[in-house]
């Protein structure tokens, strides 16, 4: 994870952290690696499955076209 630090009107600087992709699968992938031990369940398992990149990219403008739009 890398921390971005940008300028814009209303504030002086503002630090946002950011993912990679791959970073951001590798995380939500141990998010469920992590619920399924709690459950004492393996991983991958029905319930958790497991997130591959390619999968990940299919899907990401679509979620970003929905919630955009609350915006």
């Amino acid at each position: 994870m890398k921390l971005v630090t940008t300028k814009n009107d209303n504030f002086l600087v503002t630090e946002m952290p950011t993912m990679t992709s791959l970073e951001m699968v590798d995380y939500i992938n141990a998010e469920r690696k992590s619920k399924a031990e709690a459950e004492r369940l393996t991983f991958p398992c029905k319930k958790y499955r497991k997130l591959q990149h390619n999968n990940f990219m299919a899907k990401y403008p679509k979620f970003l076209e929905k919630h955009l739009l609350n915006f």
